[in-house]
Parts: C-alpha cells; sequence; structure tokens
C-alpha cells in the first residue's frame, strides 16, 4: 500500500514538471521593444527635428513615404525602414524617470535631435561612456540602446529622396533620347518603344539587345545624388521624354560632361546626378554621319 502510494506520489510529480515544462515551451517570453505598441506598420508619419534646421516631414502614401518638408519628394524606402527599426529595437537598460533624475546627465535636458512617429516622440541624448550606447527618451522612460539611425537623422533633407529615377511600378513603354558622343549630347535624337514585348527603333542599328539594355538600364536607373531644383534647364540641357505603361509622360533634360550626367526632371524639382560612365548604357552612341 505504501510503495502504492509512494509510486502515484513520482508519478503525479513527473506529470506536474512535464506540464510546467510544457507551458513554458508554447508560452513566449514577452519582449520588450522601444517601440512598445507601436509597430512599424502603424507609422504614418514622421517627423526629424534637428536643432537649427528645418524639420522634415514624411508621409506614407498609397505610392509609398513621401517627403511633405522641406519640400516635396519620393522617399527612399530604404532609408524609412531604417528609421522605423527604431521601433523594434530591444534596450539592452531601461528606467523611469522621477522628479529626482538629473536629465543633463543623459544629454537629455536640451536635446538636439528628436524623431516623433505619428504622435509618439524619442528624445536622443548623449551616449554611455562605458558601453557606447545611447540614450532615448520616450515620455516616462530613458532607454539605452545601440544607436544606428542618429546618423541618418542628421543628415539633409535630400539624404531621404529616393535614388532611384523610377518606382519598380512604373513600367517603360516608349524613350525618346538624344544621341551621344564620347562626353557630349546632340542636338538630334531617337526614340524607343516596346511594341509586342520588344523593344524597337526606327534607327536598325541598333540590334534588338542593345536597345533593351538601354531600356532596362533607365528603368533600372539609381542616381548617385539626388537635389532640388526648381531652376528651368539651361541651353546646355537636352530633352528627353520617357512614357509608361499607365498612359503618363515624363519630360525631362539630360546634361553630359566629364564631370558627369545631370538629368532634371522640372515636374519633381529635382537634379539626379550620375557619374560620366553610366551615360554609356543610357543614350545610344552616334555615328560620324550623324
Amino acid at each position: 500500500m505504501k510503495r502504492s502510494y509512494l509510486t502515484n506520489l513520482l508519478l503525479l510529480t513527473m506529470m506536474m514538471v512535464l506540464l510546467w515544462q510544457l507551458d513554458r515551451v508554447q508560452t513566449p517570453e514577452t519582449v520588450i521593444t522601444i517601440g512598445g505598441e507601436l509597430s512599424p506598420s502603424m507609422v504614418q508619419k514622421i517627423t526629424v527635428t534637428r536643432a537649427s534646421q528645418t524639420a522634415i516631414e514624411i508621409i506614407r502614401t498609397g505610392q509609398g513615404w513621401q517627403l511633405q518638408q522641406p519640400f516635396s519628394a519620393s522617399a527612399s524606402d530604404s532609408r524609412i525602414n531604417m528609421l522605423l527599426s527604431l521601433l523594434d529595437s530591444i534596450p539592452s537598460e531601461q528606467f523611469n524617470i522621477d522628479d529626482k533624475l538629473d536629465l543633463t546627465e543623459f544629454g537629455l535636458a536640451e536635446p538636439d535631435l528628436t524623431i516623433r512617429f505619428n504622435d509618439t516622440t524619442f528624445v536622443f541624448g548623449d551616449t554611455e561612456q562605458l558601453s557606447d550606447q545611447r540614450y532615448l527618451r520616450s515620455g516616462d522612460i530613458i532607454y539605452l540602446f545601440n544607436d544606428t539611425i542618429s546618423p541618418l537623422l542628421q543628415a539633409s533633407a535630400s539624404g531621404f529622396i529616393e535614388n532611384r529615377l523610377f518606382a519598380n511600378s512604373r513600367q517603360l513603354q516608349s524613350l525618346t533620347l538624344p544621341l551621344r558622343t564620347e562626353q557630349i549630347l546632340k542636338n538630334k535624337s531617337m526614340t524607343l518603344q516596346l511594341q509586342n514585348g520588344q523593344w524597337q527603333s526606327t534607327d536598325n542599328r541598333f540590334s534588338a539587345d542593345e536597345l533593351t539594355a538601354m531600356a532596362n538600364a533607365w528603368q533600372q536607373a539609381y542616381a548617385m545624388q539626388v537635389s532640388p531644383n526648381n531652376e528651368a534647364a539651361g541651353d546646355d540641357f537636352l530633352p528627353l521624354q520617357f512614357d509608361f505603361d499607365s498612359g503618363d509622360t515624363l519630360k525631362a533634360y539630360a546634361r553630359f560632361s566629364a564631370q558627369g550626367l545631370s538629368v532634371l526632371i522640372p515636374e519633381r524639382q529635382l537634379q539626379y546626378q550620375f557619374p560620366a560612365s553610366t551615360a554609356i548604357s543610357l543614350f545610344p552612341a552616334s555615328s560620324e554621319t550623324d
């Protein structure tokens, strides 16, 4: 009788241990992130404020992220995702602010840099000397975290512009481009058109593969620098035209020299800068008789 009792007690204990371990496996540990309940997908507006500089405002639209201030332009998805990564960051330490806490010790008394996601503001402070991590305040909480985004926030608003000339959703159907010789664009143009899935041109000097490569180069063109420019194109700029499968047309102007290739798009009030070597793949080469 005593042995049976001990056996049942042992079995019951083992069962309770197994149930406890199973519950630990099925119940994931709660991970505390800096964003808390605010996830990146919930953010509709981002505002970056820097000392003595114009604030940067970026909003989410149906077509993607768009710079609103200090000028209007498509924003780079990759750079916006870097900003949003702050919300998913896991702090190494956090503590509440009370009346005895001196914010000056953390560089948070008079902050020079803040970022606001919707209505939630994050204030950047100094770095902690031993860990080189940065203090960050949100509401009544101070976090200590590995800071990778404050250098991006210190950049000019131009650093947030999308460097791609065309979004992936805009597919080229026709291009009108000036011919080039060496590092000069000529005042004579050629038109490429996509017909029945193949690029064609009235100029039979170019093969279908060459025309396809040229069209793809424009479709995937990525500028090394983009800057606001609301000035009219000068005499040294030659006209370009891009037609898309959506039916809309974009007019642009190009200037080519040893210093590089500049593409000005008045509609966007932006100028895109490319290396001089890029022009070789973007413009058709002319013959000496052209």
